[in-house]
Parts: structure tokens; sequence; C-alpha cells
């Protein structure tokens, strides 16, 4: 708790005006305000202020942020890394991998992502922004951080198909998710926003390995999507086709993006719905509890605003 007694005042000079107001807060303040910090070297940087600060970095939840270094570096990069989760005894608040940097997970570096992501130091793991590269697929050992998520950002990565039989996938903190260039199969993302129970938004952007996304959430209040192509014979081939929203009661905004996308948007059930975002040139329906939309006969710059949509879909 925090002292019940004021500090002294410093008005009129003397030692008082020179006390270090800030070192006097508990331990546990003082963590929390350097896990905040932007990044991993300054929140070690304040090991150095006073002898108060010293232990002070490897008590408070590591906040690992992995900026761009140039390419020559990138083997004391990864270094530095081990080094810093060997030194820090967790729990962790944050783990980051620059858009923009050399370290990400690829085949040739999926043995130090592993070990990185079963280290003790990201116990209890709230933000995770992860970069990927080849479409290698995602180690099983990230799923250890189910329970304590919530933020997941993932980019050009390949989820593992998770057999039906498999335990359930458990996300109850999970409120933001991304997923961005990720190959995936139906079975698997319908498994994992399953078991996000308490999401609020959702982004799914140039994903493949699916044909169709079914939202089924009683909490999402906005989704994203755009699709995704890949080359086959010179031709393009559209691989996400289909948005359905089943049932999602507190969803409010949806967001087509103005790049490839669905061929088809279905809502069923979305009472609270009162965006739809910009319409995407590749989107040919637009189905509306039983209202019809050609939206090749729409500009696909139109903005429409669905604030009596409840009024249609209830």
């Amino acid at each position: 708790p925090v002292p019940q007694n004021p500090p002294p005042s410093t008005e009129g000079g003397g030692d008082d005006a020179n006390l270090d107001l800030i070192s006097r807060l508990p331990d546990e303040i003082l963590g929390t305000i350097i896990s905040l910090l932007p990044s991993t070297k300054g929140a070690a940087r304040t090991a150095i202020l006073s002898s108060r600060w010293r232990h002070l970095w490897r008590s408070a939840p590591l906040n690992l942020s992995v900026d761009f270094v140039p390419y020559v570096q990138e083997r004391d990069q990864i270094a530095n890394i081990s080094k810093i989760l060997a030194a820090h005894p967790g729990p962790a608040r944050r783990l980051s991998f620059s858009e923009c940097g050399h370290i990400r997970l690829r085949p040739s570096l999926y043995d130090s992502f592993d070990g990185w992501f079963r280290s003790s130091a990201l116990d209890g793991l709230e933000e995770l922004d992860l970069y990927g590269n080849d479409n290698c697929p995602l180690p099983l050992s990230v799923l250890r951080f189910a329970p304590t998520l919530c933020v997941a950002k993932i980019y050009c990565c390949a989820f593992p198909e998770i057999e039906a039989a498999a335990p359930a996938l458990s996300f109850p903190r999970l409120k933001q998710l991304k997923l961005h260039s990720v190959s995936i199969s139906e079975t698997t993302l319908h498994r994992l926003l399953a078991g996000c129970t308490a999401l609020e938004a959702l982004q799914l952007h140039h994903i493949s390995g699916l044909s169709t996304v079914r939202i089924v959430s009683p909490t999402v209040r906005s989704i994203s999507v755009s699709g995704s192509h890949s080359i086959l014979y010179n031709e393009e081939v559209l691989l996400f086709s289909e948005l359905v929203i089943e049932d999602a009661p507190c969803l409010e905004r949806l967001i087509p993006y103005d790049v490839p996308g669905p061929r088809t948007v279905r809502v069923i059930a979305a009472p609270k719905l009162t965006v739809l975002g910009c319409l995407s040139r590749e989107i040919s329906n637009l189905v509306i509890g039983t209202i019809i939309v050609k939206v090749e006969q729409v500009s696909s710059s139109f903005f429409l605003f669905f604030f009596v949509l409840k009024l249609l879909i209830s």
C-alpha cells in the first residue's frame, strides 16, 4: 500500500527540497512504471538511477521490445534476447518484434523462438506482437500464453492444424486479436475464435487456407476483414470468399477493406450493428437479414451507416 503519511513539505528549502519522492513509491507501483516504458533498454537503464532502483527492473513485469538493428548485428541481437530472458525472473507484460526488424519467426530461427516462448521470464504474458517470414509454422509453445494474453497480433505465420480431438483452446482474457497474412484452416480458426470468450476487436487481413469465416461471438464489438489472393498459373485466385456473421449480439462495426476481400458478406444476427465500412470492390453479394444488396451497383468508396439496421435484422 501507498504510505499513509504525507511526504515532507519542500517549501522553504532544506534537505527536503532535494527529496526523491518518486523513489518513495512502493515497488509494485515503480515496477508498473518501468514495465510501461517504451523500450527494454530504457527499462533496464533505470537500474543506474540509484541503489533504490537497482533491483526494480528484474522484479517489474518484463516489456521486451525487439527493435530494428542492421542485419549484420542480428546474431548479437539474438544473443541479447536470450540474455535478457535468462536474467529476468518474470512475469512478462509484453513481447514485441518490430515490423521492420530482421528478427522474425522463420525456419532458421524456429528453435530460438520456441526456446524463448518456453522461458519462465515470459510467464503471464499479456501482449504479443509476432512477425514471421516464409509462412513459418507457429511453435505450439506459444499456446502456453493462452490463459493470460489480452492482445495478440500475428503476422506472416502458419497456424498448425489443431485436430478436433485435441483439447479445447481457451483465451479467457483475449480482447484484441489480429491475424495478418497468416495461413490457417477453417477448423483451427473457428476453434480459436470459440475459445476467445472475452474478444472485443477482431482483425482478419490477407488470411489464407480457408474459404469461409463464420463468426459466433457473444462479446465481439468490431470486425475488420480483407481477403487474400495467390498467384496460380498467372491468375489471381481469391482464397477467402465468404464472411458469415451468424450470431454476434454485441457487434457494432463491420469493416470490409477496399482490397481483395470476401466476395460474399452475410449478416444473419447482429442486432447492434450500426456501421458498415467501405465496401470492397471484391464484394459482389451483401446479405443483411433478408435484404440482398448487389454491391457492384454501388460505388466502392461509398460508406453506409446503418443507424436503423437493428430494425431490419431484429
